[in-house]
């Protein structure tokens, strides 16, 4: 029974490390969720305002209609009653102005709209998005140093001290672990155009996990908005150092096994 218990908790751990995926995976589909319903609302209501002003179109067609009418009757009635013929011209050139108010009215509900949508289009053109993707580690602390028969290592990605995702939590056999599932470890960071990419800092921090929870902190990379923007489009694949904290956010004493470098692929676009 001795010998199968390693195994057992090996398998134990896998499970829960599955159950975690799992539910990440439910967390970020609700999410997609809320934004597609959002997007579903925002169409909602711009169908809403087209129907208004089409509305407002037909109002005011009909009202224009309504004064050529009176006044088409107006300059006959004149003429039966034994107005002057002269007045009868001065009748039809004041109904011409309204040709050119009907054609403003049809003009402004279709323009509007264009409007409001290249205004849209030219924000979403102006933003960046930073492409991040963990691929590996290399001259970690050994494994068995740390003290624990079933090593874990994860890494958590942030922009600006905020957290943007956490890779998979992979086997830490050797000192060299590897991401291999690229989708599952690539993250996407969207800039506004109001931002400025050289004041921003990436930070990927690894970290060592068992089945009992979190272990040992293994160090943090930091890639500053300046080396992005020298990324460029594409970039292979470049190894950073990992390094401690601060003293005074984790103590140096819980620092002792960090050694090593984290590889990151980054694209800004």
């Amino acid at each position: 029974t001795t010998m199968h218990d390693p195994v057992r908790e090996q398998g134990e751990m896998l499970l829960r490390v599955l159950e975690e995926n799992r539910q990440t995976s439910m967390r970020e589909m609700a999410n997609i969720r809320q934004r597609l319903d959002a997007i579903n609302l925002h169409n909602k209501d711009e169908k809403e305002n087209v129907e208004k002003l089409r509305e407002s179109q037909k109002m005011m067609h009909e009202s224009l209609g309504n004064l050529t009418v009176d006044g088409s009757s107006t300059g006959g009635g004149g003429g039966g009653g034994g107005m002057p013929p002269s007045f009868s011209s001065p009748m039809k050139a004041q109904s011409m102005p309204s040709i050119n108010l009907m054609s403003q009215v049809n003009e402004s509900p279709a323009e509007q709209p264009a409007t409001n949508s290249s205004r849209r289009q030219s924000e979403l053109d102006a933003s960046q998005t930073i492409t991040v993707c963990v691929t590996n580690c290399q001259d970690l602390v050994v494994p068995h140093l740390l003290g624990s028969a079933d090593p874990f290592v994860v890494a958590n990605v942030f922009w600006n001290g905020v957290k943007v995702g956490e890779t998979e939590t992979i086997w830490y056999g050797t000192a060299h672990p590897a991401w291999k599932n690229v989708g599952r470890n690539t993250f996407k960071i969207t800039i506004s155009k109001n931002d400025d990419v050289r004041a921003g800092k990436l930070s990927v921090e690894v970290n060592h996990t068992h089945r009992r929870g979190a272990g040992s902190f293994l160090g943090v990379a930091e890639v500053t908005g300046q080396q992005i923007m020298g990324a460029g489009d594409s970039s292979p694949t470049t190894m950073h150092r990992l390094l401690r904290k601060p003293e005074q956010h984790l103590p140096r004493s819980k620092q002792l096994n960090v050694q090593g470098s984290v590889g990151l692929k980054l694209r800004l676009k």
